[in-house]
């Protein structure tokens, strides 16, 4: 997988309003990218049960915070060590995030889901080799985004293709 390219042209491409730029405006000082996994999980953690690794990044679009989540695995479901975050960025119920699991479990590679709240998709990417990869990419808080549905559809599709 490679880096992402740029933020302002995934944002273009999702027709959102707003400059972009890397960083959170909320926390300007906050990390702009972190990185785990690999022989460092924590014993009993998502990513040491079924190995990989997992890279965040958060830029902005306007005021909205944007937070992308790229995971991947040696084992199927990518998706399955991000549930935690997508329950707390979509404010999901277990039902809703259930539900949101199996259906990225069934989606094809750069197809996008969107939760129910709308302001969170998954794409799950190609690999070269075996395993799974998928990216989560999130606006807004709590079940909650200025982009809506579409806008956070575009965004993540946008975002997947500068790294497929």
């Amino acid at each position: 997988m490679r880096k992402i390219r740029d933020e302002q042209q995934a944002a273009k491409a999702a027709g959102a309003d707003g400059a972009s730029a890397p960083g959170s405006v909320k926390d300007p000082g906050a990390a702009v990218a972190t990185a785990e996994g690999g022989e460092r999980a924590e014993a009993g953690t998502p990513l040491a049960q079924n190995p990989g690794a997992l890279v965040s990044c958060a830029f902005h679009i306007g005021r909205e915070e944007v937070v992308v989540h790229t995971a991947a695995t040696r084992h199927s479901q990518a998706v399955a060590p991000l549930a935690a975050i997508v329950a707390q960025l979509a404010g999901s119920s277990t039902d809703d995030l259930i539900a949101y699991i199996n259906g990225m479990a069934k989606a094809k590679i750069g197809e996008p889901v969107v939760t129910k709240s709308g302001n969170v998709a998954a794409v799950r990417l190609k690999l070269d080799g075996e395993g799974d990869a998928v990216m989560v990419v999130g606006a807004g808080e709590a079940g909650r985004s200025s982009l809506g549905q579409e806008r956070i559809t575009a965004l993540a599709t946008s975002l997947a293709d500068q790294i497929a």
